[in-house]
């Protein structure tokens, strides 16, 4: 391998988490035994074992589809001179070179491939829009109020980066090309599944509705990753993954913003009111703390300002003020 190349691989190689890297040397240990005439059925039984977990079935499923390419770009190139059968008994060390260049140089092209960022192409909604992105593949991805994603235009890639605000996929598993979202320095990776993402101040909050998918943390030094079944939800912030199960029909509430609603249960004034700010440009206040624990249930419009204020009324005899483009609650 040349400095360049080696120098090449060492830079790519340190952007990776030592996770990923692990990952990476072993698919590059497991393809270059695939050429050995050692390879058995054990050493399958082995492979099969390690792909059951999703993130090494990545690492494996695209060096693969590197050497594959690499192969198919050598039958291209014109043979500079002519080649000369090597002798049997030099045959197995030709085979173990050919495995070891092959591997450093795959290694190179899949540690470029799993780790760069493909071309992207943004999504943006602003206060109180919503939007729905239909996929080549089937999938959607609805986009709530105030959020920007970005989406990879290369439809093999399967790759979104949620840089802010909300999103509920509803992804067609493929287990070739695994969805993977990233956000707020955590990667969740779709095992077939209807899932919420929602970046919120100090951590990002994902709930499963259907299916199965799994969260990992990325860009610290200890790494994290838990599997999820529908109706738990993830609470994940730079230190820890917090796990809690909700009944899924509870759990379908929270996309109920599809339909231009937001269904409150057992819920504060106050939550209301910060959830109802995301869809408004006139913003909600409440002036007073008893006044912000007071608890009810109901179904309001997303853009429900004037609902809100009545049931704050009607129901809890409370006094309204508007003022300087806020809606002031108190008593």
């Amino acid at each position: 391998m040349s400095d360049k190349a080696a120098d090449t691989e060492r830079e790519t190689r340190a952007g990776a988490g030592p996770a990923e890297a692990r990952r990476i040397e072993a698919a590059d240990r497991i393809l270059a035994r695939r050429l050995s005439p050692d390879w058995n059925e054990e050493s399958q039984r082995e492979l099969d074992a390690w792909l059951e977990d999703p993130a090494n079935r990545i690492a494996y499923l695209r060096l693969d589809s590197v050497w594959d390419r690499a192969g198919r770009l050598e039958a291209f190139r014109p043979l500079k001179r002519p080649v000369t059968a090597p002798a049997p008994q030099s045959r197995r060390p030709l085979i173990f070179k050919f495995a070891a260049a092959a591997a450093a140089a795959a290694a190179i092209l899949v540690s470029s491939l799993y780790f760069a960022q493909p071309s992207m192409r943004t999504y943006a909604t602003a206060v109180g829009e919503r939007q729905t992105i239909t996929l080549t593949d089937g999938s959607t991805i609805a986009l709530n109020t105030n959020s920007v994603l970005k989406l990879s235009a290369n439809a093999n890639a399967r790759m979104a980066v949620l840089e802010r605000g909300e999103a509920f996929f509803q992804i067609r598993h493929d287990a070739t090309r695994p969805f993977i979202v990233t956000a707020a320095g955590h990667r969740i990776t779709d095992l077939g599944t209807k899932f919420i993402v929602r970046e919120e101040t100090d951590a990002l909050k994902v709930t499963l509705i259907e299916g199965r998918a799994r969260i990992e943390t990325s860009g610290t030094a200890r790494h994290r990753a838990t599997d999820l079944t529908p109706g738990e939800t993830v609470i994940a912030s730079a230190g820890a993954l917090e796990k809690t199960m909700r009944p899924v029909a509870k759990l379908r509430n929270e996309v109920s913003w599809q339909r231009g609603v937001l269904v409150f249960e057992n819920a504060t004034l106050a939550d209301a009111a910060r959830e109802l700010n995301r869809y408004n440009a006139q913003k909600l206040f409440i002036a007073d703390a008893g006044v912000a624990k007071l608890k009810f249930d109901a179904t309001i419009p997303t853009n429900g300002i004037q609902t809100f204020t009545r049931v704050a009324q009607q129901v809890f005899g409370l006094k309204i003020e508007r003022r300087d483009g806020e809606v002031i609650v108190s008593r």
